[in-house]
């Protein structure tokens, strides 16, 4: 569970379904952004976005929403999914965008300086990109900058130039039905080919 800013946590299923932890908190309401069960109804007060972890599900639409609910300044909310990670991240991201005046860049640098682990899927990152270019004319951090940064830093190593075009034209050419899990098999599988090709150059030789 991440503190946000005074009136706002962060966090996933497990911390929704903590009553104690949240009046420890002094939680007050509860943003579910996904299907989960709303477990204390008559504790909090509960605000639902019913939404998918999907590609397809266009969460654009519910941003401005969000934001407007968190205007209240007597209550205090905590949002989440169900790994905390993508769509109730989605959420904060755009709200710190949009109230905070934040670029996307600035707001996913601070959610990783508080240890929040936050891993929207690409669609949201290309609308969340669309939301700060419509309210501020600029991109500071396009789809492909989150999906290299984020890579490199699960494998513990830079990209090769090869694997970067890679992504590029993944990204470019599926755009918002492009998952991570597909450029993760694509260079596993580039890999497995190099490996492949240099053992066959090693059997000939000798």
């Amino acid at each position: 569970m991440h503190k946000i800013t005074d009136l706002l946590y962060l966090g996933n299923i497990q911390a929704s379904a903590n009553s104690n932890l949240l009046k420890h908190h002094e939680i007050t309401d509860i943003i579910n952004c996904c299907e989960a069960e709303n477990y204390f109804t008559g504790e909090f007060k509960y605000h639902n976005f019913n939404l998918l972890d999907d590609e397809t599900e266009n969460i654009e639409q519910y941003f401005e929403t969000f934001s407007k609910i968190l205007q209240n300044p007597n209550s205090i909310f905590f949002v989440h999914c169900m790994a905390g990670k993508s769509r109730s991240a989605s959420f904060v991201l755009s709200y710190l965008i949009s109230a905070h005046k934040h670029t996307l860049r600035s707001a996913y640098d601070m959610l990783q300086s508080i240890g929040a682990e936050i891993e929207p899927n690409i669609s949201f990152w290309f609308q969340l990109e669309n939301l700060e270019a419509k309210l501020t004319g600029a991109r500071t951090m396009t789809a492909l900058q989150y999906i290299t940064e984020d890579i490199s830093h699960m494998r513990n190593t830079t990209l090769s130039v090869d694997e970067i075009n890679s992504i590029e034209k993944c990204v470019t050419e599926k755009q918002f039905h492009c998952k991570k899990s597909d450029i993760m098999n694509m260079l596993l599988h580039k890999e497995m080919e190099k490996w492949k090709f240099k053992t066959e150059e090693v059997i000939e030789i000798d």
